[in-house]
């Protein structure tokens, strides 16, 4: 059974994704900052043994201003809300994640590092979205191989347009 951290949550897309091809969840811990995607969340996940978290992913703890849209809303300088955001590290200290996915509309970064220890520990699988910031296609990689924790990266294009690009990081036995 997965125990399952998801960035970016949505409103449990991925989860019943997850679901549908038979996985099972022992945990599920699920962040969405955009208030009106959230209750979506909640139901979706009513079942589940789930953590729900109503803020972002980020590298430390902090509130910023943040863009919110239909499906692709971002920390933005000129943002017309605000919301918290932690680190998983310091949210989930026990967690003990065997995968984790973000989709975070290019604060993966900031996030990786937020979790940094978290993915030294446990080596879960990554699913990081590349596709939101040109660079993210090798500077994500690269961040993770850095931490020589002996993953092998695969990236895909979910989309023929090159949207939903994910890197994928498996942890070699």
């Amino acid at each position: 059974p997965l125990r399952y951290i998801d960035c970016g949550a949505y409103t449990g897309d991925t989860i019943l994704s997850f679901r549908q091809l038979g996985y099972r969840f022992k945990h599920v811990a699920a962040f969405e900052p955009d208030p009106t995607h959230y209750p979506s969340l909640a139901r979706t996940l009513a079942s589940e043994q789930a953590a729900l978290f109503p803020c972002g992913a980020w590298h430390e703890r902090a509130q910023l201003h943040f863009t919110t849209s239909d499906a692709a809303s971002h920390i933005s300088d000129t943002g017309n809300t605000t919301i918290q955001v932690v680190a998983l590290d310091e949210a989930l200290p026990n967690f003990a994640p065997n995968f984790i996915k973000m989709d975070i509309e290019g604060a993966e970064a900031s996030a990786l590092l937020g979790a940094q220890a978290m993915i030294q520990h446990h080596r879960p699988r990554l699913a990081i979205s590349a596709y939101h910031r040109p660079r993210d296609m090798w500077e994500l990689l690269l961040q993770i191989h850095a931490w020589e924790l002996g993953y092998s990266f695969y990236l895909r294009s979910h989309a023929c347009n090159g949207f939903d690009t994910v890197l994928y990081a498996l942890p070699e036995p």
